[in-house]
């Protein structure tokens, strides 16, 4: 299976709808960018600035409730279709749905307000197994979706925008 297959198909799905679901980035990052030879699964972040949709599915994901990323991401369509936003049911995209099924395809949600109100970055951050979660992403290397594939950048785009003093949440 390729992973990297996988990725650019959920990217391009869920891009299409980008305007309406307000996502300004889609982030590769993990072992399938570090090229491992077995990737554990595929990492994204989608970066949106549209917390009423995606606020749930962050709610719902913490909880760790669902059998596998099926269960997830068929409710992930549901919640955005019944905020408005006419998304394809990610689960029949043949790739996309082999993967849910694998429960390889690992996807996380962030609020562009994470970049600059401490109050919510604390708050995201204190419900994480790993305080450090952010940091690490943003401190690796990663790519962002230009529209058709995952392109290289300047890493400062969120890097600069991003300094978590882990002292701060404890």
């Amino acid at each position: 299976m390729d992973y990297l297959k996988i990725a650019e198909k959920f990217s391009e799905t869920v891009w299409k709808h980008k305007d309406v679901l307000k996502l300004e980035d889609i982030m590769l990052y993990g072992s399938v960018l570090n090229k491992n030879k077995i990737p554990n699964d595929v990492d994204l972040m989608l970066i949106h600035n549209n917390n009423l949709a995606f606020e749930k599915m962050e709610n719902l994901m913490d909880k760790d409730s669902f059998k596998n990323n099926l269960e997830i991401y068929s409710l992930f369509s549901k919640i955005l279709n019944k905020y408005g936003f006419k998304t394809e049911d990610l689960s029949k995209v043949p790739e996309l749905k082999i993967a849910m099924e694998k429960s390889i395809l690992n996807v996380h949600f962030l609020d562009r307000v994470f970049f600059y109100d401490d109050k919510y970055k604390n708050k995201k951050i204190q419900v994480l197994k790993d305080p450090n979660f952010y940091n690490n992403i943003f401190s690796s290397p990663f790519k962002l979706w230009d529209g058709s594939k995952f392109s290289d950048f300047i890493n400062e785009k969120y890097t600069s925008l991003l300094f978590v003093d882990i002292r701060a949440t404890k």
